[in-house]
């Protein structure tokens, strides 16, 4: 047998052999597969790098200090280093040009002017009742 543009056909007339059992469920493999490396290549793609963001540790977690990537559209990470992003400083990202904000739950503490400047309703996320404001 032969495969051709992904048909299977026998070898005395051409036409499409019947696919069999085994056939059916490598084709369901190889779809499986790759749907599980799509979803695994969108997750990655899904944050902005912690390289973006100048950042200190503060005990077990993480606080941004300052925006330094390109993007207009940024999604904070929700760890950096393995710690979780728990606070986002005065100004971090002010005057960045920024268009959407995504801020992952575990970030509490948001300081003073830290998205000023930067395209009004920049920040997409709904603040629950854990968040300070400073």
């Amino acid at each position: 047998m032969k495969i051709s543009n992904y048909k299977v056909k026998s070898k005395k007339n051409g036409l499409p052999a019947k696919i069999t059992g085994d056939e059916k469920m490598n084709r369901k493999t190889i779809f499986l597969l790759l749907l599980v490396l799509n979803a695994v290549y969108v997750y990655s793609q899904h944050f902005d790098n912690e390289n973006n963001f100048r950042w200190s540790r503060s005990g077990n977690s993480i606080k941004i200090i300052e925006y330094i990537g390109q993007n207009t559209d940024v999604r904070i990470p929700p760890q950096i280093r393995g710690l979780p992003v728990t606070e986002i400083g005065n100004g971090a990202f002010h005057a960045r040009g920024l268009v959407n904000v995504s801020i992952p739950d575990n970030v509490v503490t948001i300081g003073d002017w830290a998205f000023s400047a930067n395209q009004q309703n920049c920040v997409r996320r709904k603040l629950h009742w854990r968040v300070t404001v400073v």
